[in-house]
């Protein structure tokens, strides 16, 4: 059986994580609606000013930086030269200070960022999972909605192609070269697109394991280190020395940090040049951009280095989020909790494209504007465990026991605060509760990934990422 959808945007006041009020969980029987059969969506466009239909849908541009964490950004506090680049794109647009993950590594982070579905609802836990073929993807409502799609990524998996026209692998930032290679595949294909509106997809691991930075970028961040580690980082020196193994000091985490910020700074580099090519054509300010990450990187914070996917402290789930384009204020910091799964509801939005009303994030407009009277709950999963953050406090639970962290005080995480605000731990809990039976039932109506399939090749780089044994 197939169906098509007409694309509807949820009531002003309802957000389907906003779970204070059982009337406003409007989403699981959408998502059964949707979910259950085989899905044809046709998205909507909403008319332009005074109701013309004949107004262009500005491009748009998701630039997603694998294992980013908020904190070495410029523009969220941090005092290295960084980012300047994605600082200078944040003055001109809205920077979200509280933005998080849904999990705390790639597969079901990023595929959240795709699809507005927590990862207990869309099911795709690990790398070549595939995606139920019922879900789609933000390429693929864009695809249909009459937009060119490209994505230049360095994921590995059939589910991340899906909706994409054009679809090539980007080689790793390891030299000026590479860089320019990288830069004339996504030129060339903006070249060839510039007859209609196209969505472009950016997706970097340079900040993954292995750290190998370009060393007049070193230079900058950390000149003359001596010590045991060198200035490359393999996978096995890390765990290593996570597994007790081999022993390093506060000034050897300093390197690593060192080699993250230099490895991000390159990275930054190539997105000023993608920006200027932007500009030379243009396309700038007719471009509605949105930049995230699907997890951070620890450092020492919670006794492991150059690591994340085991935790769900702010390390690793608190990244940044910037949007910057038509209809977008700018320099706007806003405080508000939101959440990765905003993301493809928002740029739907600034395409004039109604959101699918299974989508489980929200539009950030409302936050831009005002319009919401209260913060919405983030929720990050990993196996059992849950974190629940809204307004600086964060609540976690494996389901036997239970946290409570006060964000404004303690942003290290370090003194459970639950026996001393009981009030806050029962609003938390029955939130806690409230969500999981709402995943339970959503969860019901999307097939459940049981096989992975990659290629020989792909399997070969997720090994050397670490993300295959």
């Amino acid at each position: 059986m197939v169906i098509s959808i007409r694309c509807m945007r949820a009531p002003a006041q309802s957000d389907p994580l906003k779970l204070a009020a059982p009337a406003a969980r409007s989403s699981t029987a959408a998502i059964a609606v949707l979910l259950g059969v085989h899905l044809a969506l046709t998205a909507c466009a909403r008319p332009g000013p005074e109701g013309s239909s004949s107004v262009p849908r500005p491009n748009l541009v998701l630039i997603s930086i694998d294992t980013l964490r908020a904190d070495h950004v410029g523009v969220y506090g941090y005092d290295r030269p960084t980012t300047p680049n994605l600082d200078a794109l944040a003055a001109g647009g809205v920077f979200f200070t509280q933005n998080y993950a849904q999990a705390p590594y790639t597969a079901p982070s990023q595929t959240s960022i795709l699809t507005s579905l927590y990862p207990a609802v869309h099911g795709v836990w690990e790398h070549g999972h595939v995606l139920d073929d019922t879900v789609p993807t933000l390429a693929e409502i864009l695809r249909d909605a009459g937009y060119a799609t490209g994505g230049f990524t360095q994921l590995e998996g059939e589910s991340y192609r899906r909706g994409f026209d054009t679809y090539e692998r980007l080689t790793p930032h390891r030299n000026q070269r590479r860089a320019e290679r990288n830069l004339e595949a996504v030129g060339g294909w903006l070249d060839a697109n510039g007859d209609r509106p196209w969505f472009l997809l950016l997706h970097f691991y340079d900040l993954h394991l292995p750290y190998r930075p370009v060393p007049e970028y070193l230079e900058r961040f950390d000149d003359g280190y001596d010590g045991p580690l060198g200035d490359e980082i393999r996978r096995d020196q890390i765990m290593a020395i996570n597994g007790g193994s081999v022993s390093i000091g506060e000034r050897d985490v300093q390197h690593l940090r060192a080699m993250y910020d230099a490895e991000l700074a390159f990275l930054d580099a190539f997105l000023g040049d993608v920006f200027e090519r932007l500009r030379a054509s243009g396309m700038m300010e007719s471009t509605g951009i949105a930049v995230v990450s699907d997890h951070g990187e620890e450092f020492g914070e919670h006794g492991s280095v150059a690591t994340h996917a085991h935790t769900l402290y702010n390390e690793l789930i608190h990244t940044p989020l910037i949007v910057a384009g038509p209809g977008v204020p700018a320099a706007r910091r806003i405080e508000s909790t939101v959440r990765n799964v905003d993301v493809a509801p928002t740029l739907l939005r600034i395409a004039g494209i109604e959101p699918p009303s299974h989508y489980q994030g929200s539009d950030l407009a409302r936050v831009w504007e005002g319009a919401e009277s209260e913060s919405r709950l983030a929720m990050s999963q990993l196996g059992s465990a849950r974190a629940f953050v809204r307004d600086g406090l964060k609540f976690v639970t494996d389901g036997s026991g239970f946290s409570l962290f006060d964000l404004t005080n303690d942003p290290l995480e370090r003194l459970d605060v639950s026996a001393d605000r009981p009030d806050d731990v029962a609003t938390f809990r029955d939130l806690a509760d409230e969500w999981a039976a709402e995943l339970d039932r959503s969860r019901q109506s999307v097939r459940q990934p049981a096989e992975i399939r990659l290629t020989p090749e792909e399997t070969r780089r997720l090994r050397a990422l670490g993300y295959i044994q």
